[in-house]
């Protein structure tokens, strides 16, 4: 893979959890904490909370095998809990790509 095509990749794959994570601290916000929060407002945080998920596999298995072992947890904990793991494969993208450079580098000056 080029170069470009990888850092194409790392970026659009980095705007997307972006985007997510976003969405989903203003529907908590809007949900959770807003004026109209009631038993089920945390229905809504599905849409940008279950692709999350899927972007923060394999990280994310646990909190889906037992959510409720995260119930003692602060507010601020839980929602890093669940949005942590998109956020930690995106950072290993950046470190897989980081590496793959130095080491095309590498065998270049050779």
């Amino acid at each position: 893979m080029t170069s470009d095509k990888a850092r194409r990749r790392l970026r659009r794959h980095a705007v997307t959890v972006l985007v997510l994570v976003l969405a989903y601290a203003v529907m908590a916000a809007a949900f959770l904490y807003g004026p109209g929060a009631g038993p089920t407002s945390g229905v809504g945080l599905l849409l940008p909370l279950l692709p999350l998920t899927v972007l923060g596999l394999p990280w994310a298995i646990p909190f889906w095998a037992d959510p409720y072992a995260f119930d003692g947890v602060g507010h601020a904990a839980h929602h890093l809990i669940l949005v942590g793991p998109a956020i930690l494969n995106v950072l290993i993208h950046a470190a897989i790509h980081r590496v793959r450079d130095a080491r095309a580098v590498k065998s270049n000056t050779r």
